[in-house]
């Protein structure tokens, strides 16, 4: 519900903006004591208005924190000014959700996007303990220093302290006589004995490159643990660990850990930021209702901070966002950003997020287009015209020993969870979007389809990480009249067994006539195992040419089963797979502004499009690793056709000779008409022949 008269909340900061002082009346009088009680009461209690009321902490940052404001956020440019915050709606409700979290006993987790204070606001917090309560103690921890000091938090909390030591009439002064360095302050002085005197109340920074170096982080009579920009640290989750047990004592929770990730934030916590942010309530984090991404409705997530409630330019006077425009902002720069520069959408994307999942990209080490496989994902989450036409069920045989595709029962569903956990049912399923192509014989030809395939190595039920998963590719052709160039079916699944595995891998081969394309390592050798048993081993393929040397790529018979993948190869793997992601198949329309169809609009497996949006070169991407076989595959079944139509060429038409010896003496009267020639060449080659 909007909020009206918001600007009650700040009447002090008001007059001290107007006056020059928060207080006219003289230092210790009756007027001073009463005035400088009702503040504490406020910052410590919260301030009602109308039946509305705004925590305590959000009275403390309303009042009296200053920090850079843009004069006209709704101008094309403006000067910035050293001033009192505006009151926004989600920082409104960030503070209440925050001290709900407190009165639970629970810590929180926030994912945010680029320029929303939250520096200044845990700056705010940690200085309104540090002034109004005895023997608090606040730790900022951070995965570098950079973020500490020079402009970061600690700079932001000692500029502040400044401010109330000057401009408070005394009220918040606090001598800082026994600690006052750049990394760690107290409030505190020194008797005449030389004895260590007064509030207590410090606030503490620290690098935090190992977990155990958080030890000692106890928040005394009340406090905060910050880790500022959760993604930058190393083993973010042991960190969350070890520092659990220094705020939290018999079930109670004596401070609060506070953890924020800004999207787009790529460092090596990045994976355990996500993990909790998702899982709240393993970590003793306060849970919401996951409300804003698509494929995680009726889950719990943290604290989401959308971007367009963060711009002054789209907020009335009272600090409501205006929702619509402000998207509708974001929108409009994402599709310039697209036609420019595909890649810097991304980017743009993940710092201005609309949901978690986007704040969540991976940026760094990810060559593939992840806005693109985002919108990608979004359609096949809801489009109700793709999940009717997706098929799950397994592969059987009939009595005659044909395998057939069969319907899986109501509660046969596919893997689509990445990172999938303990409570994922690993069973799986098979995927179909379309039958196999048969001629008027009822036959597939062979080499229109490929598998590839990613096995995992042993049956250890302890480790249930990795994932089988096969994919059926139908390569390009001038048979089929339904798309080409398309993943036509898929199967990932961690069965109890690893020929469960393989006997389905190798009915779905029979029933696409399909070869299959494994990497020799991690598995590859107990499918070869496996084929040798059944006598399948004509299903395999041999290691392609483009990754053999140039003395055995044309002798079939000296080129080893599957794939090698050592050294740089998956690398190049991942390129390749990138750029066939990225192959435009159509245009839509005509019009600049239509969109053009890729490779990636064909892809309909939600774990794998799950996968490419969040992969980095030292995950376990089990979809992805089958997938990354598959340019290779396309390119040799290129180079062989090509290599076919140049033999063709050499005995065409334009090269044959249409006479011999002296030219004089020819007789061009039984001349054959090229088109004719041309045209009985085709027949023939059309005319099929006898076995």
């Amino acid at each position: 519900m909007p909020l009206i008269n918001t600007e009650y909340f700040s009447e002090s900061a008001k007059y001290k903006t107007k006056h020059g002082v928060y207080c006219q009346a003289p230092y210790g009088s009756v007027d001073y004591n009463a005035f400088w009680d009702e503040e504490d009461h406020r910052c410590l209690n919260g301030y009602s208005v109308g039946g509305t009321r705004i925590t305590g902490y959000h009275y403390w940052f309303l009042n009296f924190k200053q920090l850079e404001i843009v004069i006209d956020p709704r101008a094309k440019a403006s000067r910035k000014k050293m001033s009192f915050p505006r009151f926004w709606y989600q920082h409104y409700d960030f503070f209440h959700a925050l001290e709900r979290a407190e009165r639970a006993g629970q810590h929180f987790i926030i994912l945010k996007p680029r320029g929303t204070g939250f520096s200044e606001i845990m700056s705010s917090i940690a200085t309104c303990d540090y002034t109004l309560v005895r023997d608090s103690k606040n730790f900022f921890f951070a995965s570098n220093q950079g973020y500490l000091n020079k402009d970061g938090i600690l700079t932001k909390c000692w500029d502040q302290l400044e401010f109330l030591n000057a401009e408070t009439e005394r009220a918040y002064r606090h001598l800082r006589q026994k600690k006052d360095q750049d990394m760690h302050k107290r409030a505190s002085y020194i008797d005449s004995k030389g004895g260590e005197k007064g509030y207590g109340s410090e606030i503490i920074g620290r690098v935090i490159d190992h977990p155990r170096k958080v030890r000692g982080a106890r928040t005394g009579a009340k406090g905060h643990v910050f880790f500022e920009e959760g993604g930058s640290f190393p083993n973010l989750k042991e960190a969350i660990i070890t520092t659990r047990p220094l705020v939290e004592q018999g079930g109670v929770a004596t401070g609060q850990i506070i953890v924020w990730g800004t999207g787009g934030e790529q460092g090596p916590g990045i994976a355990g930021l996500e993990e909790m942010f998702y899982k709240p309530e393993a970590f003793n984090m306060y849970a919401y209702e996951n409300e804003w991404d698509e494929d995680r409705v009726g889950t719990t997530c943290g604290y989401f901070f959308p971007t367009y409630t963060a711009m002054d330019a789209y907020m009335d006077k009272h600090g409501n966002p205006l929702v619509e425009s402000a998207k509708k902002h974001h929108i409009d720069e994402r599709n310039k950003i697209r036609q420019k520069d595909p890649e810097g959408e991304d980017k743009y994307i993940a710092e201005y997020p609309f949901t978690p999942a986007e704040a969540l990209i991976r940026l760094s080490h990810n060559i593939f287009p992840v806005a693109e496989l985002q919108r990608q994902l979004t359609r096949v989450q809801t489009d109700k015209g793709i999940q009717g036409m997706l098929k799950h069920g397994s592969m059987a045989v009939d009595e005659n020993g044909i395998p057939y595709f069969q319907l899986g029962k109501g509660d046969t569903r596919p893997i689509t969870d990445f990172p999938h956990d303990n409570t994922t049912n690993l069973k799986g399923c098979m995927t179909m979007v379309e039958v196999p192509f048969r001629d008027q014989n009822g036959f597939t030809p062979p080499d229109m389809y490929t598998i590839v395939v990613d096995p995992y190595y042993k049956d250890e039920s302890a480790d249930t990480t990795s994932l089988a998963s096969a994919y059926v590719y139908k390569h390009i052709n001038n048979i089929s009249n339904t798309e080409d160039d398309i993943i036509v079916a898929w199967y990932n699944t961690r069965p109890d067994s690893l020929d469960t595995f393989y006997r389905q891998l190798f009915l779905m081969a029979r029933f696409y006539n399909a070869t299959i394309q494994s990497e020799i390592a991690g598995g590859g050798k107990g499918i070869l195992d496996y084929a040798k048993i059944k006598k399948q081993l004509h299903r395999c393929e041999k290691e392609p040419d483009i990754l053999s040397n140039k003395e055995n790529a044309t002798k079939d018979i000296n080129k080893s089963y599957f794939m090698n993948m050592a050294g740089d190869r998956p690398q190049l793997a991942h390129t390749y797979l990138a750029d066939w992601l990225k192959q435009e198949r159509s245009i839509l329309a005509e019009r600049e502004d239509m969109p053009t169809i890729l490779n990636l609009h064909k892809i309909y497996d939600e774990g794998l499009l799950k996968e490419l949006i969040k992969f980095n070169a030292e995950g376990n991407f089990d979809r992805v690793s089958a997938m990354r076989l598959l340019p290779f595959m396309v390119k040799e079944r290129a180079d062989k056709e090509y290599a076919i139509a140049s033999e063709k060429q050499k005995d065409s038409f334009y090269n044959r000779e249409f006479h011999t010896g002296d030219i004089g003496h020819y007789d061009d009267s039984f001349r054959l008409d090229p088109w004719e020639l041309y045209r009985a060449e085709m027949n023939a080659e059309a005319r099929p022949t006898e076995a």
